[in-house]
């Protein structure tokens, strides 16, 4: 779907760039991504209001 002229152009028009790749990779990016972020909440003591 990403890889379509009409949907990258929409993308575009909004200042997205569309990225696709398999599920395995985006599991392992939102891990990566809840530890880091995880981590610096912790870190600075930030609790939800």
């Amino acid at each position: 779907m990403l890889a379509k002229p009409e949907v990258k152009q929409q993308l575009a028009t909004l200042g997205a760039e569309g990225v696709g790749d398999s599920p395995q990779s985006f599991a392992a990016f939102f891990r990566n991504e809840t530890t880091r972020w995880g981590k610096l909440i912790k870190d600075l003591g930030i609790k939800p209001e």
